[in-house]
């Protein structure tokens, strides 16, 4: 497979990537899977995928925040930050 690795989106695309094959179950292959595809020549860089992860639960929250109600950039942010204030205190051991 072809990786761009330029910019935000590429790197919330090799995100969504790597949290599709995540959540198949099978972590095993999964953590194979994103080894390869970082350790590939050419592959990106650490920070970059860190950074597409990051950019991929910033959107997630904020969708979480909008289905709960929140509109607006203030209040989106606000009700963001209190889920993961939420989760931080009540992270289910299980997905």
């Amino acid at each position: 497979m072809s990786y761009d690795y330029e910019g935000p989106q590429a790197s919330t695309r090799l995100a969504v990537e790597f949290l599709t094959v995540w959540m198949e179950q099978n972590r095993q292959a999964a953590v194979e899977h994103i080894v390869s595809v970082l350790d590939s020549e050419g592959g990106p860089e650490r920070d970059f995928a860190i950074a597409g992860l990051l950019n991929l639960g910033h959107f997630l929250v904020i969708q979480v925040a909008k289905a709960n109600g929140a509109v607006g950039a203030e209040e989106l942010t606000e009700a963001a930050h209190e889920y993961l204030a939420y989760l931080s205190v009540h992270l289910p051991d299980e997905p």
